[in-house]
């Protein structure tokens, strides 16, 4: 009857011992860590405090086909950019020049290269793993193929690949520094699939960043999770290549759903190649929040014609009652559009969260206090719900 789930706090010796990074020893946490305590930060305690370890058995799991699907995925887009961007070569730069067959061909290459040496060969000791291997392929050509017709509907200065934000000098971004009322500093790092810098026809003062996230998952975008402070990777990368870029201004931030894609033509007979290609982009939208400056959306999407919904993001563009040009919310119902006012006082938002939260992990919090917000719950997949003592009252 005197059960309490609140626990006492961890001293500042144990805080950096179990989170302290470096000769200095400070705590350092990437984004999906304080991403973690934001939303139990007793799970965080356990997964990356404690840090029990997991068994694993010797098959192909959601994790093997997440890894092998990041990596070929990556490798592909990283080739595109070889010879530059559009906005940079756009006679040579092969984002405008490859073909599908060009793109299936490096896609299959690239699987069964890394499928030869991954876990010691797990893709090829169970027919299920051949199988899924040969299926890869043709889903991750189409992941590309998308990523390639995005590209070229749009004003893509650069695209950084999986570039790092933290602490060194050879690296490009920096580490997000937050600096707390308790006198103490905490340093986020991370790694960014994808960074864009977007012209704004408008605006060429400034660089406007696109971060873009792959999610492999069923994970949607949820601005309320965002304000509530349980959806915090995406604003924190932006912030990461804030950091490290000149004149920089945000864009948008946006997962990119790397799944299978599917388009019912059953009653479409005849339909043509640039159809399906338009079909499989309206499915496989980006999903995330968007500056609706004029500029920056036709930077992103420069075939958007009037009534039209984006193919690209999650916007429709239309005219008011005067005649003049519009950029709202899509149909789709993915992400949303908001003013650069509105986005910047949203990073102010999420600052305020992520000093709360580094404030209580310096200070030593472990309580189970699991967050739900909308759709949210932290302890749905949690795998830890059986230790933490929330089923008992007290």
């Amino acid at each position: 009857i005197f059960y309490s789930r609140r626990s006492e706090r961890l001293t500042r010796r144990t805080v950096e011992r179990l989170y302290g990074k470096g000769p200095d020893n400070a705590v350092t946490l990437s984004a999906s860590r304080i991403e973690s305590f934001a939303r139990c930060p007793f799970s965080f305690f356990v997964k990356y405090g404690l840090k029990p370890a997991e068994n694993r058995d010797f098959d192909v799991d959601s994790r093997s086909i997440g890894d092998i699907f990041h990596y070929c995925f990556m490798r592909t887009v990283k080739e595109l950019s070889a010879n530059g961007m559009p906005g940079e070569a756009p006679d040579d730069s092969l984002w405008l020049k490859v073909s599908e067959e060009d793109v299936r061909g490096a896609v299959g290459m690239y699987i069964d290269e890394y499928a030869e040496t991954y876990r010691e060969g797990v893709f090829g000791y169970s027919g299920y793993g051949l199988y899924m291997k040969e299926r890869l392929k043709e889903v991750i050509f189409t992941n590309v193929w998308i990523m390639v017709m995005q590209v070229r509907r749009g004003a893509v200065r650069g695209i950084y690949f999986e570039k790092e934000f933290r602490r060194g000098m050879r690296h490009a971004f920096p580490p997000v520094v937050l600096t707390l009322e308790n006198g103490r500093s905490v340093c986020l790092e991370g790694k960014i699939d994808r960074i864009d810098i977007i012209d704004a026809e408008d605006d060429a003062a400034h660089n406007y960043v696109r971060i873009v996230d792959y999610k492999t998952g069923g994970d949607k975008f949820s601005l309320s999770q965002v304000e509530d402070g349980v959806m915090l990777q995406l604003m924190i990368y932006l912030k990461g290549a804030m950091g490290g870029i000149k004149n920089a201004r945000p864009a948008g931030v946006f997962y990119f759903p790397a799944h299978e894609h599917m388009v019912d033509i059953t009653d479409k007979p005849d339909i043509t190649a640039d159809e399906l290609d338009n079909a499989f982009m309206k499915e496989s939208g980006l999903d995330g929040i968007i500056n609706g400056s004029h500029g920056v959306i036709k930077g992103m999407d420069s075939s958007l014609d009037v009534g039209e919904d984006s193919l690209v993001v999650p916007v429709k563009r239309g005219r008011d009652k005067d005649g003049r040009e519009t950029y709202g919310a899509s149909r789709s119902g993915r992400g949303r559009v908001i003013t650069s006012e509105d986005f910047d006082r949203l990073i102010d938002e999420i600052d305020g969260i992520l000093n709360h939260a580094a404030s209580e992990i310096t200070d030593g919090s472990v309580d189970a206090d699991p967050k739900v917000s909308g759709n949210f719950d932290a302890c749905r997949f949690c795998g830890y719900k059986s230790i933490c003592g929330i089923g008992i009252t007290g």
